[in-house]
């Protein structure tokens, strides 16, 4: 059972990373020199000191896209990278008085809600991406009939310095497709990162 635990979290870990891997789809979000952010490429160096300006630059294209409905009704979010969660946990400790409290004393989550939006980081970007936008809009589309199916080989071929070794091969699958409309992808962000 810990086995199938683990090859299911790892199935979990490849979809995330195709899902991730969309940025070429994505609207560029980056640094236009001078301090500001918007629709660029050049790469944002995301610390505590530039993370707000992220999201505020983000929300406010999302606004110029016509989005505010879709994201009003959706909600906004970011896919940090696990030193830009950081530097959002830095910027949550020394602003405001209950929220710098709350975080100092607890840290904050994996999932967090700050600055009207949610906030999630993982481990499986492509680097120098970070993801935003509006929720429910990039589409992740998975077969049921094969995932997390296991499958077992007994005796499967394997080559060892002695010889053939007697053994059971247990692997599994998924198959899953990653889209989004063409007519929302400005609501989609590749924030380049450095």
């Amino acid at each position: 059972m810990e086995m199938a635990e683990r090859q299911g979290a790892q199935l979990n870990e490849v979809i995330e990373a195709a899902s991730l891997g969309n940025h070429a789809n994505w609207t560029n979000f980056g640094d236009l020199g001078g301090g500001s952010y918007g629709l660029g490429t050049g790469q944002i160096t995301i610390n505590a000191s530039t993370i707000d300006n992220v999201i505020r630059g983000v929300r406010r294209e999302v606004i110029t896209a016509n989005g505010m409905d879709l994201m009003n009704a959706n909600g906004l979010f970011f896919v940090w990278r696990a030193a830009d969660f950081e530097a959002l946990e830095e910027f949550a400790q020394s602003n405001g008085f209950n929220l710098a409290d709350k975080a100092l004393k607890n840290g904050i989550p994996q999932a967090y809600y700050f600055m009207d939006s949610y906030h999630y980081v993982s481990n499986s970007h492509t680097a120098n991406h970070v993801f935003a936008g509006v929720r429910k809009i990039q589409r992740i589309g998975i077969l049921k009939s094969t995932y997390g199916r296991i499958y077992e080989n007994q005796d499967p071929y394997f080559a060892a310095a002695s010889g053939v070794v007697s053994a059971i091969g247990v692997n599994s699958r998924v198959d899953y497709g990653v889209s989004a409309p063409l007519g929302l992808l400005s609501l989609l962000f590749d924030v380049n990162a450095a």
